[in-house]
């Protein structure tokens, strides 16, 4: 009689075993924290948006690795989109998203400002 023996995985070791998700395969590095728990970016996001900024357009953000010269020039053209935005401080100027947002109005935009503009004169 012929005995057919299985080779089974060894349950602690947790190499053999294929099911997504398991906790025995994670490395510390790789688990997941709690949702009570917050990380410091997270924390620092928190404080940003209390504070009414963005902690993405912080010019003097220490984890940011860009030159000096770098952030002079993002800051310069920041101060220049803003002053372009409040010269046209009308609410219902079709170009102001895209400004708002430091971007080129589009064709359409710029088309509807103009046609707006004329309809005042």
């Amino acid at each position: 009689m012929a005995h057919h023996y299985s080779r089974k995985p060894n349950p602690g070791s947790g190499a053999m075993q294929s099911q997504v998700g398991n906790p025995q395969v994670y490395e510390d590095s790789d688990q997941k924290t709690s949702k009570k728990t917050k990380s410091p970016d997270q924390l620092v996001h928190e404080v940003h948006k209390e504070m009414g900024g963005d902690p993405a357009q912080d010019l003097f953000d220490l984890k940011d690795q860009r030159s000096n010269a770098k952030r002079l020039a993002a800051a310069e053209k920041r101060m220049h989109e803003q002053e372009r935005v409040g010269k046209y401080n009308e609410p219902d100027d079709p170009r102001m998203p895209a400004w708002r947002n430091g971007h080129e109005p589009s064709k359409g935009a710029k088309l509807d400002a103009q046609i707006m503009q004329e309809e005042r004169e």
